[in-house]
């Protein structure tokens, strides 16, 4: 995901204050509204980021404000828009990359640093992450809590179902295989966990697999979609399997995201593929810990 500089508001982040104060009258900070989708521990970071930066000078303020799901803030950050009351800068998660791009209410990051003369060397930035926001070789949005997913895995609920809890699944006939075996426990206990009404999480769980094979997806800076490949009839063909043969909670046919992880904190999914978001929940239980170990994780 990353963050967008709205155009209507854009400019006076950055623009100087010219008018001169009364003698003895407070310069009122400039406020910069930052509307954000991160709960739990990741929106705990978002607000620590904004205290330091508020501390650390007294020209600005930054109102981190959460704004609901990764829709829900978009959705609010264009309705802002169309009323002129946008926000400063929005958090937009990747699915709604495009429809940003695409549109006239963002001020690219690469012509807002250029417009104020603050000298950027682009090439510090993570090749990948920087391609992927940017068009035509520009970077428009600035990438933040990018992260890819990997596989968690319980390692209690490995070893009941006679699964060494040491040795992860290495591709995806050992998560089928593993999957049955998990949810063969029973006591409302699956195999495996997705979200399948929600789109975004699909893309970021499903899209690194084809992007390890080496697949181009987005090619055109993001113009086409390639999805018709063998790469993808494999990796669709596993989730239909697993949920075919009921590997997966029925549940999961319209989790939408939000409670997502839930079922596997609660110790109820064998295996899930997400990324930084269970962190802080699993550190929260204390068992994600070397001295714990009641839960796995596999690149």
């Amino acid at each position: 995901m990353s963050w967008f500089t709205l155009r209507s508001l854009g400019v006076t982040v950055l623009a100087s204050v010219v008018t001169l104060p009364a003698p003895g009258a407070a310069l009122a900070k400039t406020e910069i509204y930052w509307w954000h989708a991160l709960q739990a521990t990741l929106g705990e970071r978002v607000n620590e980021i904004a205290a330091k930066f508020n501390a650390s000078q007294n020209e600005y303020e930054v109102k981190a404000i959460f704004k609901g799901s990764y829709p829900e803030t978009l959705n609010a950050a264009i309705a802002a828009y169309r009323a002129k009351q946008a926000p400063h800068v929005v958090q937009v998660y990747e699915v709604g990359t495009q429809t940003m791009l695409s549109s006239t209410a963002i001020y690219p990051v690469f012509q807002l640093m250029k417009d104020n003369n603050i000298a950027i060397d682009w090439n510090d930035l993570v090749g990948p992450v920087k391609t992927y926001y940017s068009s035509g070789g520009n970077l428009y949005s600035m990438a933040f809590n990018s992260s890819t997913p990997i596989l968690y895995y319980n390692k209690d609920l490995f070893k009941k179902a006679g699964l060494d809890p040491n040795t992860p699944p290495k591709n995806f006939a050992d998560i089928l295989a593993d999957a049955q075996k998990i949810t063969a426990l029973g006591n409302g206990v699956t195999g495996f966990d997705i979200a399948g009404s929600c789109g975004g999480c699909g893309v970021y769980t499903l899209f690194p697999y084809a992007w390890a094979a080496g697949v181009d997806i987005l090619p055109d800076h993001g113009k086409r979609v390639d999805i018709n490949n063998d790469t993808f009839k494999q990796i669709f063909g596993l989730y239909r399997q697993l949920t075919a043969d009921k590997l997966v909670a029925s549940s999961d046919k319209t989790q939408d995201g939000s409670t997502w992880p839930n079922n596997f904190l609660g110790g109820k999914v064998g295996m899930l593929a997400l990324g930084s978001p269970i962190v802080g929940a699993l550190n929260s239980q204390k068992i994600f810990t070397p001295a714990a170990h009641a839960y796995g994780n596999s690149v």
